[in-house]
């Protein structure tokens, strides 16, 4: 039985989680991290990057943690699909 299942599960290995997704987990990280909240307007994603635009105060509050946000990213089921942010 496991045989003729094993092809079929084979599709979901490489299953692809949707920007938007990704976006919402992320400014969710975020606020927990840092306490900044951020809009959805505000992050673009072009993998394996994460792009934010926002002032330079808060972007080097982010970028002081971004090794935890990115390890949290990762426990959240992305893997390694995001290795830097911006």
């Amino acid at each position: 039985m496991w045989k003729t299942l094993s092809p079929f599960l084979e599709k979901f290995k490489n299953l692809k989680v949707p920007k938007e997704a990704l976006i919402d987990d992320l400014i969710e990280i975020i606020l927990n991290t840092t306490g900044i909240k951020l809009e959805k307007e505000n992050i673009s994603v072009n993998k394996p990057t994460i792009f934010i635009k926002a002032n330079s105060m808060i972007k080097s509050e982010i970028f002081f943690k971004k090794q935890q946000i990115l390890e949290e990213l990762e426990k959240q089921f992305y893997s390694k699909s995001i290795t830097d942010i911006r």
